[in-house]
């Protein structure tokens, strides 16, 4: 009896091989998961962002439609343009209106939310603001190209800040190469960090929204918004900056 006893131990207990080797095991299949599930997640991120973009790309040529064919223009190029964001009053300079332009519109497109859904990635509150966060800018960025005339663009024909000025949807040349909107959030933060293979959406003036690689984007204007109240921005920042303004493109 003691020994089928001992017999039946032996059987039921696992040896060290046989526990190294489901380690191994389960360690080969975590390497290969776990880069196909943050794949997964990559490719989830990227299509809520350009569904959000769609949305805002609908509502910036609803904006031109409503206003005589010009884009937005709520900052002023002598001093600050207060916003109201809710009850908090926010002080905006010239070109920031790249990434405030979802507090300036938010009354007329967005029932008041300034805070909306749509206004960045799940993936940005969680990850920047905590879950709980509010958002007063927006990581998707319009172009600052919309804000001056398209000399003000070119290294021959800038003259100063009296170039600032509202642009007008007919101006625009090339409607599926220029940019509207850059999604600065999950896939591009600055240009020092961005490899070839990165793909971030864009939505440019035509509607469409694609994810395009970062080595097809063209130059933009080497001394960016130039020198301006509340500093300046310089050119490595996408699209921001097109050459020719709103009569160049972005992409090849």
């Amino acid at each position: 009896m003691e020994s089928t006893s001992n017999a039946h131990q032996s059987r039921a207990a696992f040896t060290v091989l046989e526990v190294l080797t489901v380690l191994v095991v389960v360690a080969a299949l975590m390497s290969i998961t776990l880069p196909a599930l943050s794949g997964v997640r990559g490719v989830a991120q990227a299509s809520v962002s350009m569904s959000n973009m769609r949305q805002h790309s609908a509502v910036f040529n609803l904006y031109h439609t409503d206003f005589n064919d010009v884009y937005p223009y709520f900052t002023h190029p002598d001093r600050l343009a207060f916003l109201m964001a809710g009850r908090t009053r926010v002080g905006v300079h010239y070109f920031e209106a790249y990434a405030t332009w979802n507090i300036a519109l938010a009354d007329m497109y967005y029932d008041g939310e300034f805070d909306h859904d749509t206004f960045a990635p799940p993936s940005y509150r969680e990850e920047v603001l905590g879950g709980t966060g509010r958002i007063f800018v927006t990581t998707y960025l319009w172009s600052s190209v919309f804000l001056a005339d398209p000399a003000y663009w070119t290294y021959d024909g800038r003259i100063g800040p009296e170039q600032y000025r509202a642009t007008r949807a007919d101006e625009v040349v090339f409607p599926s190469s220029k940019a509207l909107l850059w999604a600065d959030w999950p896939s591009y933060v600055e240009g020092a960090n961005a490899g070839p293979d990165t793909a971030p959406s864009v939505a440019f003036v035509d509607g469409s929204v694609r994810m395009v690689r970062i080595d097809r984007l063209l130059p933009g204007h080497r001394e960016g918004t130039g020198v301006v109240a509340g500093g300046s921005m310089m050119s490595d920042y996408p699209t921001m900056h097109t050459i020719n303004g709103v009569r160049g493109r972005d992409f090849q």
